[in-house]
């Protein structure tokens, strides 16, 4: 039997539809998961000549210590850096 999430959302969604679509809108609207995929993704930006990319990970009571920007400075950032140098 499959979850229905009709009820909570107002949309006649099964689950499954439901984590494809949003793995869709978060694929086309953010860059998350791995540090080895979002460097992979930024890199994909910095091959279209885009030499300016805004990161941000402060929404509303999000991330007010800061935790994943220096999380991208230390894991992502670099990965990146290597990448556009080889």
């Amino acid at each position: 039997m499959a979850l229905c999430v009709r009820d909570t959302v107002g949309i006649d969604l099964h689950a499954t539809e439901l984590h494809r679509a949003l793995a869709v809108a978060v694929d086309q609207f953010a860059i998350a998961g791995s540090a080895e995929y979002c460097a992979e993704r930024l890199q994909q930006i910095v091959d279209l000549g885009i030499s300016r990319i805004y990161i941000g990970t402060r929404a509303v009571g999000v991330d007010l210590a800061e935790q994943n920007t220096e999380r991208i400075g230390r894991e992502v950032l670099p990965l990146v850096r290597a990448r556009s140098s080889a």
